[in-house]
């Protein structure tokens, strides 16, 4: 590899969403709009299920599709909302794998299990879970 060409190989080319910046920035003016409204990221400590922000991206989009631009509740693009509920959702379910995949390779490694058979479906991670814990608590007795 050349050292006078920085290695950007497998990281996300993050300059793609450069001009992203306003709606990015109007995404965020509704994130702190929520903080005041509830609390700071209550959206990450509450267990909201994903169908409640489904829900929320559908009347959106609804809303914005009939023609209404600006939410009446706080003034911003309804495109916003739409934007930050499937963030929200992603964010959730990228956490969850991640929080999967490390649950599992603890299992594996500790309790020296690897029988265990779990759908790629982030809904199905809660069951997944719930072997684990299962499959551990007889593993300990």
């Amino acid at each position: 590899m050349d050292k006078n060409i920085k290695d950007n190989e497998g990281k996300p080319p993050m300059h793609l969403i450069a001009k992203m910046y306003p709606a990015l920035a109007e995404v965020a003016k509704l994130s702190e709009f929520g903080n005041t409204k509830y609390m700071p990221d209550s959206w990450v400590t509450a267990n909201i299920p994903e169908s409640e922000w489904m829900s929320a991206l559908m009347r959106h989009t609804m809303q914005a599709a009939s023609g209404e631009v600006k939410d009446p509740e706080h003034g911003l693009d309804h495109l916003a909302a739409v934007a930050w509920n499937a963030l929200a959702m992603l964010t959730r379910r990228i956490e969850s794998k991640a929080q999967l995949e490390e649950c599992i390779s603890i299992y594996i490694n500790d309790a020296g299990k690897s029988s265990l058979q779990c759908s790629s479906n982030p809904s199905d991670f809660d069951g997944c879970f719930r072997k684990i814990n299962d499959d551990v608590r007889g593993y300990d007795s």
